[in-house]
């Protein structure tokens, strides 16, 4: 019991400096696109306040979870960080003065409400008796065409859609003047909707090979370290850290932000939900214990799309309230004359 006092807050502590990364990264793109509506300079890319605190709060973040990952199973440690949703809402309140609203309460509770229903009611998992890295290995032996099937949808559909979006983006480019400084698309559309899914995935990826590497570094009692397997988890890591990083930085700075941040980690839930299945190889012992957890993953799956919708309707009334009239009575949009205005 006492292992999981300890996981928890390690693992909700690491969920806050993730989420100041996020905040930081939006106030950087914000500061990005200011400068560049006043025509001066933009600070340098790499070596700047912004990137030092991302760079900060995200190190500090990936540590407190590695060692959060040691004491919690993959299935509950996924259920916690899913708590990001609510936390990345909180803090966008308080430093964008983003108001969470009812509607954003309730849906933000259904994807909660499942997140606690998938963990009262968790899959059976077998004692690890292996490192992360053999763990993963041993799935790969045991059902090698599952594992082969799943890797190929996962890793296929992804690198289509990251393909999609770099034409949509491509032409998007080319036509300045339908995206302004401070162009947000539509949190419904298939641009955001894209960007949300591979950010969702490539996050996925990452928090299910940095469990790998703290379970080959932190092994259980009996199970022997091996070094070898250490550098092999790292080399199956490095990537997925890099993909994610890149992926989320350059979201940060195109999609929506309000309703990408929070939706990236439903997607990047739902999908550790799958490998947790594919790669783990969890099952269900009592027919109760399946259904009460199917619902509550079907919950998480209804909170994904109607915070979509939501975030798809709260801009559509923003906009809607942004119109104003000229001097001879004819409506004008007020969102395009102030370019100014950042945006959320």
């Amino acid at each position: 019991m006492l292992h999981f006092f300890l996981g928890i807050p390690l693992c909700i502590i690491g969920s806050w400096g993730t989420n100041m990364s996020q905040i930081i990264l939006k106030m950087f793109d914000n500061d990005r696109v200011k400068r560049e509506v006043e025509k001066r300079d933009q600070l340098d890319p790499a070596f700047n306040l912004f990137n030092l605190g991302y760079w900060g709060c995200y190190m500090g973040a990936l540590g407190f979870d590695l060692t959060s990952q040691v004491f919690l199973t993959q299935i509950l440690w996924c259920t916690i960080s899913a708590l990001d949703v609510m936390w990345y809402k909180l803090f966008s309140w308080y430093w964008f003065s983003d108001i969470l609203e009812t509607m954003e309460m309730v849906v933000l509770g259904s994807f909660i409400c499942g997140c606690l229903l998938t963990s009262i009611w968790e899959p059976h998992a077998d004692e690890s008796v292996r490192s992360g890295f053999r763990e993963y290995t041993y799935a790969w032996e045991v059902s090698f065409f599952t594992q082969l099937s799943f890797h190929i949808v996962a890793l296929g559909s992804m690198a289509a859609v990251y393909y999609s979006l770099y034409r949509m983006k491509k032409k998007m480019d080319n036509e300045p003047e339908n995206h302004p400084p401070g162009w947000n698309p539509e949190p419904f559309s298939l641009f955001n909707c894209c960007g949300i899914f591979v950010n969702g995935m490539s996050t996925a990826l990452f928090a299910l090979t940095m469990y790998i590497v703290s379970n080959t570094f932190f092994v259980n009692d009996g199970v022997p370290f091996v070094f070898v397997d250490f550098i092999y988890a790292v080399l199956l890591f490095a990537p997925c850290f890099c993909l994610s990083f890149g992926t989320d930085w350059w979201c940060a700075a195109n999609l929506h932000n309000i309703t990408q941040v929070p939706a990236t980690l439903m997607v990047s839930t739902l999908f550790q939900i799958a490998t947790n299945f594919a790669v783990w190889g969890i099952s269900f012992e009592v027919f109760t214990t399946g259904l009460m957890w199917s619902i509550g993953v079907f919950c998480e799956a209804v909170g994904l799309i109607a915070w979509i919708g939501v975030q798809q309707h709260r801009k559509s009334r923003d906009d809607e309230s942004a119109i104003g009239m000229d001097d001879i009575g004819n409506p004008i949009d007020v969102q395009v004359s102030k370019q100014n205005e950042i945006r959320v």
